[in-house]
């Protein structure tokens, strides 16, 4: 069931698409169940580590989460800033889709057509399982759980490219079972292209991980890309403030970090020979702080903007056999 495109034809807002990458619930706001199941699978991750190891991770594990709760004050105020903004985008006609971290791929497609209007939060241990319970998705959007960095990866482009495929493997344990998480399952991309999304506003974290990542793969596969850099956080939703300084700063990372890229593309699961076009990829990518990027919207509510295009990288495809 595809609303979105539907409840909003005939309006230029159907072809935008807000998405909010990993900003889940805190480990102290996990209920039970949804920490045994966190400690679990971090246990089953490390596994395979010698006992040194092992007892590193334990204690890096152990200085995040006292970090979170000394945090606490912040992350609240970075989820409020986000859950404003998300409103402020319905109020506006653009709906929002929830990417999230977790040990599989799963498309939560909404139960009900997307409005403007007030809808209902989805089922509230749905949202628990999911770390979401701080954003409270609505049963009239979508939620992508992702395996990966990149919710934009489509399997074609891994299966062909040796240095995609190794950038991949290297992102989970278990990575060379990455076929599991594309195989017989909806992608993230197949599911914004059926929706009719041309333009994707970005928000949240890791501003050098799964922001770049999903950024850029966005744009390589056609999509005009704003990122939203004041509502962008380095560290999950520790570290945020709401001042200019800290817009100017994760603009500056996410450049630097696309400057690496371009610098050295098999960094990134690219070739070498791509790196122009990269680089031209790059060039497309356009960084608003909200209050700007909501300005924009308001200023031409019925004008069509078109999208980039299609990127220079080819969309890589198998080979027939």
């Amino acid at each position: 069931m595809h609303h979105y495109k539907a409840s909003l034809l005939g309006q230029e807002t159907h072809r935008r698409l807000n998405i909010v990458i990993d900003v889940q619930d805190s480990f102290s706001e996990m209920d039970v169940q949804t920490s045994e199941k966190f400690m679990k699978s971090f246990e089953s991750g490390i596994a395979s580590l010698n006992e040194v190891s092992k007892r590193e991770c334990r204690a890096s594990l152990m200085k995040f989460i006292a970090d979170e709760g000394k945090n606490q004050e912040t992350q609240l105020a970075y989820r409020k800033a986000i859950r404003d903004s998300i409103d402020a985008l319905r109020a506006r006609g653009v709906p929002t889709l929830y990417m999230t971290m977790g040990d599989s791929t799963e498309l939560h497609l909404h139960t009900e057509p997307w409005s403007i209007k007030a809808a209902a939060v989805r089922d509230r241990a749905e949202l628990s399982d999911l770390q979401l319970t701080g954003l409270s998705p609505r049963v009239d959007e979508d939620i992508f759980r992702k395996r990966f960095m990149s919710g934009f990866i489509d399997v074609a482009d891994v299966i062909v490219s040796p240095e995609m495929e190794k950038y991949i493997i290297n992102q989970r344990r278990n990575g060379e079972r990455y076929k599991e998480a594309y195989f017989g399952r909806p992608t993230l991309l197949q599911h914004i292209r059926a929706l009719g999304v041309e333009s994707i506003s970005i928000m949240g974290g890791m501003t050098e991980y799964c922001i770049t990542d999903n950024a850029l793969d966005a744009v390589r596969n056609g999509f005009r890309v704003t990122l939203l850099p004041d509502l962008v956080v380095p560290e999950r939703h520790i570290i945020w403030d709401a001042s200019p300084r800290h817009a100017t700063n994760q603009t500056a990372k996410i450049k630097n970090k696309l400057g690496e890229i371009v610098s050295n593309p098999s960094s990134r699961g690219y070739k070498a020979a791509e790196a122009e076009a990269l680089k031209a990829v790059l060039q497309r990518l356009e960084f608003r702080r909200f209050s700007e990027f909501i300005s924009e919207l308001d200023a031409a509510p019925n004008s069509s903007r078109p999208p980039n295009g299609v990127a220079e990288i080819p969309h890589r495809a198998p080979k027939p056999s």
